[in-house]
């Protein structure tokens, strides 16, 4: 069994004591571990909702759940009943967006798992390698990870706010889930963003950072369709990807796929990801 080596000393007298700790395989973890929130519309069931499906969400059913405005009997059988309707309207829009991340935030607090990430409907994830970095960091201590989508801060009430997009993807540790519990409960995070007209993502920054000073914690391997600049040469090595990575030519190719990981009708690349990503780890494993 591999281990991961968390030195913990405590003294106590003249005693000191060093703990380690198992390294956890994605489909070992506690049922606590980790929760990840989708947001989603009845407008993508037929596509990016299935492309999940039908790729990472396999790999932690579980703990995967659909945030969306419309119910759906066939997604929601899919998905295990994973999906989870809300009175939210369907645009992109602040006011539609807002509203889902609060019901996103309100699953946080109900399963109160050590961890709880948020992805868009257009992210890939690689959930091996988010759980690989989740469990080398204390859940019971705050930390806020993601990806700045700007790199200059936006100045709002007197505040520089660099703040992480949530196309991107983000977790908090439960140690921030904890702190945040109560203004959730009485709407505060929408009492920020709508009073600021902040979108969702941003609200969400400046709710952690202005209310708690729990900054942001840049983490490379979230990708967002934002980033333009650099080539993905080993995917499997990443967390989080956005479909536009990797498709039209009006933008930079960052992610080569093989011949062997091309799929008919795969308009979105994720099953071309996904494909990718699985037989790097297996020749990887191999080796």
């Amino acid at each position: 069994m591999n281990f991961l080596y968390i030195f913990t000393i405590v003294y106590f007298k003249t005693i000191t004591i060093i703990l380690t700790l198992p390294i956890l395989n994605y489909n070992t973890i506690p049922d606590n571990f980790l929760t990840i929130t989708v947001k989603t519309t009845s407008k993508n069931y037929d596509t990016r909702v299935r492309d999940i499906l039908d790729t990472w969400f396999k790999k932690l059913p579980n703990n995967i759940w659909f945030i969306t405005d419309l119910d759906d009997d066939q997604i929601s059988t899919l998905s295990g009943n994973h999906l989870i309707p809300t009175e939210c309207g369907m645009e992109h829009k602040i006011s539609d967006l807002v509203c889902k991340m609060e019901k996103e935030l309100e699953v946080f607090t109900y399963q109160n798992s050590l961890w709880s990430c948020h992805f868009d409907d257009d992210n890939y994830v690689n959930i091996e390698k988010l759980v690989e970095l989740l469990q080398t960091f204390n859940p019971s201590l705050p930390y806020f990870f993601g990806k700045r989508s700007i790199k200059n801060p936006l100045y709002i009430n007197n505040f520089d706010l660099k703040y992480a997009t949530g196309g991107a993807g983000f977790c908090i540790s439960n140690g921030i889930l904890s702190t945040i519990e109560k203004d959730i409960k009485y709407g505060r995070y929408l009492d920020v963003a709508f009073d600021n007209r902040l979108p969702d993502d941003m609200a969400f920054s400046y709710f952690l950072e202005y209310n708690y000073n729990f900054p942001l914690t840049v983490i490379d391997g979230f990708h967002s369709h934002l980033e333009m600049e650099s080539s993905i040469l080993n995917p499997d090595d990443e967390i989080s990807f956005s479909f536009n990575d990797m498709d039209d030519t009006n933008q930079r190719v960052k992610i080569i796929i093989p011949d062997y990981c091309v799929f008919p009708n795969d308009k979105r690349f994720m099953r071309a990801l996904h494909c990718l990503v699985e037989e790097k780890r297996r020749r990887k494993m191999e080796n």
